[in-house]
């Protein structure tokens, strides 16, 4: 038996960076506009490229578009190339409430193992009503409780140390064992578009932002960037948007604070 040989993290960022370039491809190809976005776009500006210590690729997309990129996957079987493929609960492939790119050539094992093939992440940007923080809030706790449900659907170890935290989210779990999790999915997907995008002054990432960093329609300018040699789209105004995520952000974090997904990755084929 052929041992498996783990890819170095450099080797995860080039890989990444070749599912990149053949998304970005796609895209171009059926007229879909898209934005590198949160760490992806930090990395463009500060670094040209991934920041030092990073091991994924975040990609927005307006609702209409990203519903274009859905209808489009569909009509392509889902494949985006031979070995890149779409998976997403709106894709009938996947419990995720957004697009994972994934690479079938590619496996990963992380100690979540939220994922089997090493990706990339497409977040819808949805409607947002006016500094509605009440809004927020409730999306937030609904962000929670797919987390539990998922966890225990997957059978997934509890992720904090802390054993009062632990115990209220095993209380937690019991409880919501009568919320069939596909059931409560559509409901929670439905409440992330609630709001029509037509008619908002501002969009959100609903269904996975963990922080409440609006963006104006306005803001929606598309600049183009350098990513690993690669030449992409962001967000033109990156200095309002990355202000607002991470405050001072051509400051290095502390190294404590310099966090990624810790995974181990290796070539199937």
């Amino acid at each position: 038996m052929k041992k498996k040989e783990n890819l170095s993290f450099r080797e995860i960022q080039l890989e990444e960076t070749k599912m990149l370039k053949a998304t970005i491809e796609f895209f171009e190809q059926n007229n879909l506009n898209y934005y590198i976005s949160a760490g992806t776009l930090l990395g463009a500006v500060r670094h040209q490229g991934f920041i030092p210590w990073d091991d994924d690729i975040d990609i927005a997309m307006t609702r209409p578009e990203y519903n274009k990129l859905i209808k489009i996957l569909k009509e392509h079987n889902l494949k985006i190339s031979d070995n890149l493929e779409g998976s997403g609960f709106e894709l009938g492939n996947s419990e995720m409430p957004f697009i994972k790119i994934l690479n079938k050539n590619i496996r990963v094992e992380q100690s979540e193992q939220w994922e089997e093939y090493l990706w990339i992440d497409i977040f819808p940007l949805d409607g947002y009503p006016n500094n509605n923080e009440s809004y927020y809030k409730k999306t937030k706790y609904l962000r929670k409780v797919f987390d539990l449900i998922r966890t225990d659907k997957n059978n997934i170890g509890l992720m904090t140390k802390n054993p009062i935290k632990r115990f209220i989210k095993r209380i937690c779990i019991f409880c919501l064992k009568i919320w069939k999790y596909e059931n409560f999915l559509k409901f929670y997907m439905k409440f992330c578009t609630k709001y029509d995008y037509d008619n908002c002054e501002y969009v959100h990432d609903n269904v996975f932002g963990d922080t409440p960093t609006l963006i104006d329609k306005k803001e929606l300018e598309t600049g183009e960037y350098i990513f690993e040699g690669l030449k992409v789209h962001g967000f033109k105004d990156y200095d309002t948007i990355l202000t607002r995520l991470y405050g001072n952000y051509m400051e290095l974090p502390p190294e404590e604070k310099r966090q990624n997904h810790s995974f181990k990755a290796w070539r199937i084929k």
